[in-house]
């Protein structure tokens, strides 16, 4: 779907005189329903399924973003990514040090606590030691990317008055 959206602002030149319409991807699932897992797909079992979701009336369809909006949406995704990426390395580090003893709470803000630590425990190998250090300077350039990605999100929420309008539903934020 992603290079549907930048063929659909290029107005599909493909298909001259016709208009892109891009649609969810659970009702494609739905128009593919009487395939059986396993079969083996062409060109022709895909268009006879595309003709089959177009063909049905309460069929949805996702409006063509703009390269704005995509923009956005892969600076959210990239965020997510990041978060998770940080949480992965919080938690290999929390057992990392557990199997030497060290353990802090948990929790994503503890991180710091947990280093103090390993820095203070005499008792860690100097090779766990360097490892440790690996690790905290990854954390630390994953916390730095997650600021810069949340004040670009930021500031495309201020250029942006949907999203604007949108903050001042409560519950709902720029993230």
């Amino acid at each position: 779907a992603w290079t549907r959206h930048r063929d659909g602002r290029k107005g599909s030149g493909c298909c001259v005189g016709h208009k892109l319409a891009i649609h969810t991807g659970a009702g494609c699932a739905a128009a593919c329903n009487g395939r059986r897992v396993g079969l083996v797909t062409n060109d022709a079992v895909d268009a006879a399924a595309i003709c089959e979701a177009m063909s049905r009336p309460n069929m949805r369809f996702v409006p063509v973003k703009s390269a704005e909006q995509q923009a956005v949406l892969m600076l959210h995704k990239t965020r997510d990514l990041l978060v998770k990426q940080r949480t992965m390395a919080v938690n290999a580090l929390r057992g990392h040090l557990a199997e030497f003893g060290v353990v802090a709470a948990k929790g994503i803000g503890r991180d710091d606590e947990l280093l103090a630590l390993a820095k203070a425990d005499a008792a860690l190998p100097p090779v766990a030691r360097t490892a440790v250090t690996c690790m905290a300077q990854h954390l630390e350039a994953l916390d730095l990317s997650i600021g810069a990605v949340d004040e670009e999100i930021a500031k495309a929420h201020r250029q942006n008055p949907v999203s604007r309008l949108l903050d001042e539903i409560p519950g709902v934020g720029t993230l």
